[in-house]
Protein backbone atom coordinates (compact mmCIF):
# COMPACT_ATOMS: atom_id res chain seq x y z
CA UNK A 1 0.00 0.00 0.00
CA UNK A 2 3.08 2.16 0.55
CA UNK A 3 4.73 1.63 -2.46
CA UNK A 4 1.45 2.52 -4.23
CA UNK A 5 0.37 5.42 -2.11
CA UNK A 6 4.53 7.04 -2.79
CA UNK A 7 3.81 6.41 -6.71
CA UNK A 8 0.43 7.40 -6.71
CA UNK A 9 -1.24 9.84 -3.92
CA UNK A 10 1.42 11.71 -2.16
CA UNK A 11 -1.15 12.89 0.87
CA UNK A 12 -2.20 9.19 1.43
CA UNK A 13 1.62 8.31 1.60
CA UNK A 14 2.40 11.07 4.20
CA UNK A 15 -0.12 9.69 6.44
CA UNK A 16 1.51 6.37 6.23
CA UNK A 17 4.69 6.68 6.88
CA UNK A 18 3.51 8.93 9.53
CA UNK A 19 1.65 5.96 10.55
CA UNK A 20 4.17 3.57 10.49
CA UNK A 21 7.20 5.97 11.87
CA UNK A 22 6.69 4.59 15.41
CA UNK A 23 6.80 1.12 14.04
CA UNK A 24 10.29 1.81 12.56
CA UNK A 25 11.54 3.48 15.44
CA UNK A 26 10.65 0.84 18.17
CA UNK A 27 11.40 -2.11 15.58
CA UNK A 28 14.84 0.01 14.98
CA UNK A 29 14.33 -0.35 11.16
CA UNK A 30 15.61 4.03 11.00
CA UNK A 31 17.15 3.73 7.44
CA UNK A 32 14.08 2.28 6.15
CA UNK A 33 12.15 4.81 7.95
CA UNK A 34 14.10 7.66 6.84
CA UNK A 35 14.13 6.67 3.21
CA UNK A 36 10.54 6.77 2.85
CA UNK A 37 9.71 9.30 5.16
CA UNK A 38 12.16 11.45 2.87
CA UNK A 39 10.78 10.50 -0.01
CA UNK A 40 7.08 11.14 1.10
CA UNK A 41 7.87 14.58 2.24
CA UNK A 42 9.69 15.41 -0.82
CA UNK A 43 6.51 14.91 -2.72
CA UNK A 44 4.68 17.46 -0.40
CA UNK A 45 5.11 20.59 1.12
CA UNK A 46 4.20 22.08 4.51
CA UNK A 47 0.30 22.69 3.17
CA UNK A 48 0.52 19.01 3.85
CA UNK A 49 -1.58 17.92 6.79
CA UNK A 50 1.26 15.64 8.26
CA UNK A 51 4.60 18.02 6.70
CA UNK A 52 5.57 18.73 10.16
CA UNK A 53 5.05 15.79 12.02
CA UNK A 54 6.47 13.43 9.28
CA UNK A 55 9.92 15.88 9.55
CA UNK A 56 9.30 15.01 13.78
CA UNK A 57 9.66 11.63 12.51
CA UNK A 58 12.65 12.05 10.50
CA UNK A 59 14.40 14.03 13.40
CA UNK A 60 13.66 10.86 15.95
CA UNK A 61 15.23 8.07 13.23
CA UNK A 62 17.68 10.37 12.39
CA UNK A 63 18.66 10.47 16.02
CA UNK A 64 18.54 6.60 15.74
CA UNK A 65 21.47 6.41 13.66
CA UNK A 66 23.67 9.26 15.42
CA UNK A 67 23.16 11.70 12.62
CA UNK A 68 22.36 14.85 15.27
CA UNK A 69 23.09 17.18 11.87
CA UNK A 70 20.37 16.04 10.42
CA UNK A 71 18.14 15.42 13.44
CA UNK A 72 18.87 19.03 14.61
CA UNK A 73 17.99 19.71 10.87
CA UNK A 74 14.63 18.57 11.13
CA UNK A 75 13.54 19.51 14.31
CA UNK A 76 14.56 22.76 13.95
CA UNK A 77 12.51 23.32 10.87
CA UNK A 78 9.98 22.63 12.62
CA UNK A 79 10.44 24.48 15.29
CA UNK A 80 11.39 27.67 13.60
CA UNK A 81 8.14 27.31 11.47
CA UNK A 82 5.96 26.70 13.95
CA UNK A 83 7.10 28.65 17.22
CA UNK A 84 5.21 32.12 16.48
CA UNK A 85 1.97 29.83 15.49
CA UNK A 86 -0.66 28.40 17.91
CA UNK A 87 0.71 25.55 20.40
CA UNK A 88 0.97 22.07 18.73
CA UNK A 89 2.07 18.93 19.31
CA UNK A 90 4.55 19.25 16.53
CA UNK A 91 6.30 22.31 18.27
CA UNK A 92 6.21 20.17 21.76
CA UNK A 93 7.89 16.94 20.08
CA UNK A 94 10.16 19.47 17.52
CA UNK A 95 11.13 21.29 20.69
CA UNK A 96 12.14 17.76 22.68
CA UNK A 97 13.56 16.21 20.04
CA UNK A 98 16.00 19.22 19.79
CA UNK A 99 16.43 19.39 23.58
CA UNK A 100 17.57 15.58 23.18
CA UNK A 101 20.13 16.57 20.81
CA UNK A 102 21.96 19.59 21.96
CA UNK A 103 22.11 17.98 25.52
CA UNK A 104 24.21 15.55 24.20
CA UNK A 105 26.65 17.21 22.19
CA UNK A 106 26.46 21.27 21.94
CA UNK A 107 24.32 23.15 24.26
CA UNK A 108 22.87 21.70 27.60
CA UNK A 109 21.65 25.74 28.34
CA UNK A 110 19.75 26.10 25.08
CA UNK A 111 18.38 22.08 25.21
CA UNK A 112 17.17 23.16 28.76
CA UNK A 113 15.43 25.92 27.48
CA UNK A 114 14.04 23.68 24.95
CA UNK A 115 12.73 21.64 27.15
CA UNK A 116 10.87 24.23 29.73
CA UNK A 117 9.27 25.70 26.37
CA UNK A 118 7.82 22.39 26.03
CA UNK A 119 6.74 21.43 29.25
CA UNK A 120 4.95 24.92 29.81
CA UNK A 121 3.54 24.33 26.17
CA UNK A 122 2.32 20.94 26.62
CA UNK A 123 1.05 21.11 29.49
CA UNK A 124 -1.24 24.06 28.13
CA UNK A 125 -2.36 21.44 25.36
CA UNK A 126 -3.00 18.42 27.57
CA UNK A 127 -0.35 16.69 25.70
CA UNK A 128 0.50 14.58 28.41
CA UNK A 129 3.34 12.26 26.09
CA UNK A 130 4.82 15.65 25.02
CA UNK A 131 5.31 17.15 29.06
CA UNK A 132 6.68 13.49 30.37
CA UNK A 133 9.19 13.27 27.22
CA UNK A 134 9.98 16.78 28.60
CA UNK A 135 10.14 16.38 31.81
CA UNK A 136 12.10 13.72 31.26
CA UNK A 137 14.66 15.60 29.26
CA UNK A 138 14.94 17.76 32.47
CA UNK A 139 15.46 15.45 34.09
CA UNK A 140 18.77 13.95 32.10
CA UNK A 141 19.95 17.18 31.72
CA UNK A 142 20.18 18.02 35.17
CA UNK A 143 21.46 15.03 36.36
CA UNK A 144 24.50 15.27 33.49
CA UNK A 145 25.26 18.63 35.40
CA UNK A 146 25.63 16.79 38.62
CA UNK A 147 22.18 18.98 40.09
CA UNK A 148 20.80 15.15 41.11
CA UNK A 149 17.84 17.07 43.41
CA UNK A 150 16.49 18.77 40.29
CA UNK A 151 17.02 15.75 38.01
CA UNK A 152 14.77 13.48 40.70
CA UNK A 153 12.13 16.38 41.11
CA UNK A 154 11.72 16.42 37.04
CA UNK A 155 11.63 12.56 37.23
CA UNK A 156 9.05 12.55 39.91
CA UNK A 157 6.66 14.86 37.72
CA UNK A 158 7.22 12.76 34.51
CA UNK A 159 6.38 9.56 36.83
CA UNK A 160 3.29 11.08 38.04
CA UNK A 161 1.84 11.82 34.68
CA UNK A 162 -0.95 9.32 33.86
CA UNK A 163 0.63 6.62 31.35
CA UNK A 164 -2.82 5.89 29.98
CA UNK A 165 -3.10 9.28 28.68
CA UNK A 166 -0.04 8.70 27.06
CA UNK A 167 1.06 7.24 23.32
CA UNK A 168 1.22 4.10 23.26
CA UNK A 169 4.67 4.05 21.77
CA UNK A 170 5.95 6.61 24.07
CA UNK A 171 4.24 4.78 27.25
CA UNK A 172 5.73 1.41 26.67
CA UNK A 173 9.24 3.23 26.60
CA UNK A 174 9.00 4.33 30.08
CA UNK A 175 7.83 1.44 32.05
Amino acid sequence: GLSWALDNDSAAALRLVVALAPWWLVRGRWMQGIGLLRRALGQTGPEAGSWYTANVWLGHLARGTFDNDIALRHYGLVTAALRNEPPSADLVDGLVGRCSVLRNTTDPQEAEADARTAVELARRLGYATGEAMALTELSVICSYTGDNDRALDWARQAQRINRDQMLGWFARRVE
